[in-house]
């Protein structure tokens, strides 16, 4: 049976509110998670007035968020800028990683004469 605009508008309220109602009930686990992999990747967190203040510790500390334990729409978009600036970093330090490597690999099929060619050793 096909579904009616009525039924489908219901239907699609109700999936907002069950998606509204996962973010709510996970938030607390997503923030710890996001922190954490903040930390990892050039970012400062310090705690202050019962807030997480996140800092970019490659923009002169640079405040990218503050969050809070309580969920809003507010620490919501914070949550995705933290989630995002890090993986940009993570994007960056995995890209460094991997031309370091290729650099290393083309530097090992140089002789000693080219190497020293190319100033080197």
């Amino acid at each position: 049976m096909k579904e009616t605009k009525a039924q489908r508008i219901a239907r699609e309220k109700w999936e907002a509110i069950a998606y509204n109602e996962a973010q709510i009930s996970s938030y607390r686990d997503r923030l710890m998670d996001t922190l954490e992999y903040a930390l990892k990747f050039s970012m400062e967190l310090a705690v202050s007035d019962r807030k997480f203040v996140v800092r970019d510790r490659n923009d002169n500390l640079e405040t990218v968020a503050v969050l809070t334990l309580d969920h809003s729409e507010v620490n919501e978009d914070a949550l995705y800028d933290v989630k995002y600036a890090a993986e940009n970093y993570e994007m960056e330090y995995r890209t460094s990683e991997r031309k370091a490597f290729n650099r290393k690999i083309a530097l090992s099929k140089l002789t000693e004469e080219e190497l020293e060619a190319l100033d080197l050793v």
